[in-house]
């Protein structure tokens, strides 16, 4: 602003504020000043922040545009961070849980008066990742013939309990499982023995028996 027609910089706040004008003298006037924004270097600083805000938490970024068809290796190299945090946070979820299990051991010791202080007990910890699930499926195929079914069904991506899908399998192909085929067997051998014992009844019997 130049030769602002006036003293007080509240009254001009005002003015501009409710009429939208500047009261000027002589050669006065209003000139705006505005600074250019260089959104290119902007981009890349933020850019930059993302990156180091996620290596320094260990995570991952789900808007790197190398994370689409990727191999199962890959993403496991860029859960690696994330692997590593879960295992600091496993170890100390374990041994607090250790700790936690001294103190029922000795509760139930002083209520039931049984010592659990020499039980094992084993604290697992599931996690669930992004994998490849056409390469875990093409694997599983793979081992077929080289493990057993039970172990590929179980490492199947779509598979959540092994045993349910192996009765399922059975079900719908007709399998016979070994305990049926040993009930069977036992089955038709106690007939044989029935048979063979009529026949010797029959016989002490007097009876003729056709041959």
């Amino acid at each position: 602003i130049r030769n602002y027609d006036g003293t007080d910089l509240g009254e001009f706040r005002r003015n501009l504020a409710a009429y939208r004008a500047v009261k000027v003298s002589d050669s006065g006037g209003l000139e705006t000043i505005s600074a250019d924004i260089n959104t290119t270097s902007i981009n890349e600083h933020l850019n930059l922040v993302r990156k180091d805000l996620f290596e320094m938490g260990g995570g991952v970024d789900t808007q790197n545009h190398h994370t689409g068809n990727t191999s199962g290796e890959y993403l496991k190299y860029l859960y690696a961070d994330l692997d590593l945090d879960c295992n600091g946070i496993e170890r100390e979820f374990q041994s607090s849980l250790e700790q936690l299990m001294v103190f029922i051991c000795k509760y139930y010791q002083l209520v039931t008066e049984v010592d659990y202080s020499e039980e094992v007990v084993e604290f697992l910890f599931n996690r669930d990742i992004i994998i490849n699930e056409t390469e875990a499926i093409e694997n599983c195929v793979n081992s077929r013939g080289l493990l057993s079914e039970k172990t590929v069904l179980a490492n199947h991506p779509w598979v959540t309990d092994a045993a349910k899908e192996q009765e399922a399998l059975r079900t719908e192909t007709g399998a016979v499982t070994a305990e049926q085929l040993t009930a069977a067997t036992e089955e038709k051998n106690a007939r044989r023995e029935r048979e063979t014992k009529e026949l010797v009844t029959e016989a002490d019997s007097g009876v003729t028996i056709p041959i």
